[in-house]
């Protein structure tokens, strides 16, 4: 009977423990960037879905009193590429991003969030 019992318990905790994992903020400035360009319906429409989120460059903009990074990717979606700019901020323990755009390979540049150029996009040409 205890060896049920025991069963149950771990089965019961180890459902609940994967679950914990899979719902888990982003632990990194990247993990954030990337969960951005796929929820954003706009970017993921013109790419054909995220296939490849290659980090680039991950820089420190500032450190107090809330950690700032600049994160910039490279983005292949099933039909075109872009280049993402990002600016994340540390937040009560969870990456979020203030500013983002993405520059498609044609040139066209989408604002994602926030306003503003993120702080390694380039000027405009």
């Amino acid at each position: 009977m205890f060896f049920l019992y025991a069963a149950i318990v771990f089965l019961a905790l180890e459902v609940y423990g994967r679950r914990v994992m899979r719902e888990r903020p982003p632990d990194s400035p990247v993990a954030a960037g990337r969960e951005l360009v796929e929820s954003d319906n706009t970017t993921v429409g013109l790419m054909g879905g995220v296939v490849n989120f290659i980090p680039l460059e991950v820089e420190a903009l500032a450190e107090t009193p809330r950690p700032t990074r600049a994160v910039t990717a490279r983005v292949v979606g099933a039909r075109d590429t872009a280049i993402l700019y990002a600016d994340v901020r540390l937040d009560a323990g969870r990456w979020r991003v203030v500013r983002a755009a993405v520059v498609l390979s044609d040139g066209t540049r989408l604002p994602i969030e926030g306003s503003g150029r993120p702080a390694l996009e380039p000027a405009e040409r």
